[in-house]
C-alpha cells in the first residue's frame, strides 16, 4: 500500500487549501473529504500498481508480495469504489464543475499502471500533471469555484517532487523494465536524460520559488522551502554519480514532504 506515499496526495490537497483560505474561502468537512478521497485514490492506484506489475512480471527479481496478487486487486478495487464516492460526495457539496477535475483523477488511479499510461512511457508527465496542477487546482476550486493563478503557479514545484519520487522508482528499475519489455518514460528519453531529468526535476522547483518569490512580495515568504535545498542537492548529485539509485524513490519522497510542509506553512503565515 506504501501508506508513506500519501505525502504526495496530502500536500497538494492542503495547498489549494491554504491559497483559499487567503482568498476567504475554506470549509473543514471539504478539507477532510478531499483529503480522504486524495488518500484512498492513491491506495487504490498503489495496490493496482502491485498487481500490473506482478502479472507483468516486472517484480520477478524482487521480494514476492506477502498477499496473492487477485486480493491485492479486490482490496485496490474497494479503495477505488471508496474513493469515487467520496469525490461525489465532494461535488454534491461544491459543485458540479468539479466532475471533470474528478474525472481525470478517478480515471488516472484506475488506469495509471496500463499500457496505454505507465507502460505507455507516459507516467512522470501524468503524475506530474496529476498531483501538481490538477489536484492543486481541484482543491482550490472546490473551496471556491474559480480560478487562482497564484495556486497554478504554487502547484508545479509541487507536480516536479512527485513526479521526481515515481521517476527515482523508474531509474531504478530501468534494466529489470528493459527485460520485462515495458516502457518507461526513461526509456523513452533514454538513460542519459531520464537521469538529467531527475536532476531537473529536483532542482527547478527552487528556481520556481524565485519567480514566486517575485511575483508576490515579500520575497521572505518564500524562504523556508529553502531548508530542502539540500536533500534535493544530495538526491542530485547521487543521480549523476549513479550511486544510492535504489534509494531514490523514499528518498525523494522525503524532499517532497519537507519542501511542500514549508510551502504550505509560509503561505499559510504570509
Amino acid at each position: 500500500m506504501r501508506i508513506w506515499s500519501l505525502t504526495a496526495t496530502t500536500m497538494p490537497v492542503a495547498l489549494g487549501a491554504v491559497v483559499a483560505h487567503q482568498d476567504g474561502h475554506f470549509s473543514w468537512l471539504l478539507l477532510v473529504l478531499m483529503l480522504v478521497c486524495g488518500w484512498t485514490l492513491q491506495l487504490a492506484t498503489n495496490l493496482l500498481n502491485t498487481y500490473g506489475d506482478g502479472v507483468s512480471g516486472v517484480d520477478k527479481d524482487k521480494p514476492p508480495c506477502p498477499f496473492p496478487l487477485p486480493l491485492v486487486l479486490r482490496v485496490g478495487y474497494v479503495f477505488l469504489f471508496i474513493g469515487v464516492v467520496l469525490t461525489g460526495l465532494i461535488v454534491y457539496l461544491s459543485t458540479w464543475k468539479l466532475l471533470f477535475f474528478a474525472l481525470a483523477g478517478v480515471l488516472g488511479a484506475a488506469c495509471y499502471t496500463t499500457r496505454f499510461f505507465k507502460y505507455a512511457g507516459l507516467g512522470v508527465p501524468g503524475v506530474f500533471l496529476l498531483t501538481g496542477p490538477l489536484q492543486v487546482l481541484a482543491a482550490y476550486y472546490a473551496f471556491t469555484q474559480g480560478f487562482s493563478v497564484k495556486a497554478l503557479l504554487l502547484s508545479l514545484p509541487v507536480g516536479c517532487l512527485v513526479a521526481a519520487i515515481l521517476h527515482g522508482n523508474d531509474l531504478r528499475d530501468i534494466a529489470t523494465d528493459r527485460v520485462a519489455k515495458i516502457k518507461t518514460f526513461s526509456h523513452l528519453i533514454g538513460e542519459q536524460a531520464a537521469f538529467a531529468l531527475y536532476v531537473l526535476l529536483n532542482m527547478m522547483p527552487f528556481a520556481l520559488l524565485f519567480v514566486l518569490m517575485f511575483l508576490y512580495p515579500p520575497g521572505y515568504a518564500f524562504m523556508p522551502p529553502f531548508l530542502a535545498f539540500p536533500l534535493a542537492l544530495g538526491l542530485s548529485r547521487d543521480a549523476l554519480k549513479r550511486q544510492r539509485v535504489e534509494t531514490l524513490e523514499e528518498r525523494s519522497a522525503g524532499c517532497h514532504f519537507l519542501f511542500c510542509l514549508l510551502l504550505v506553512v509560509s503561505v499559510l503565515i504570509f
